[in-house]
């Protein structure tokens, strides 16, 4: 199995190629290479997983396609975002949200 079919396999949405392989580039991975269980474990790949995961939150509109619509719910939205900032927190990546917590007045 090559590179992008894992990356395509991360969920059932159609992701366009060139999303995927503007993803690759930018984490700089090759698209065409053998998914080895190092290559899928590298620090590379998992945080392209991880641009994949919010762009299906952030970006993906819901579509009809052969007669299956795809559609996310905020509440999939919302653990896409945790699922992918989990990734981005294991290597400190700058798309890493990092929670807030304090005073929000004197209504908690």
């Amino acid at each position: 199995m090559k590179i992008i079919e894992s990356l395509k396999g991360i969920n059932a949405y159609p992701i366009p190629e060139p999303t995927i392989a503007t993803i690759a580039i930018k984490r700089g991975i090759g698209l065409d290479e053998e998914a080895t269980e190092e290559k899928l474990s590298s620090k590379e790949y998992r945080l392209s997983n991880a641009d994949i995961l919010r762009w299906l939150a952030k970006s993906a509109p819901n579509i009809s396609q052969a007669g299956i619509s795809y559609s996310f719910t905020d509440e999939d939205k919302r653990n896409l975002l945790d699922e992918a900032n989990d990734i981005y927190l294991e290597y400190d990546d700058p798309l890493c949200v990092k929670t807030k917590y304090g005073y929000k007045g004197s209504r908690l």
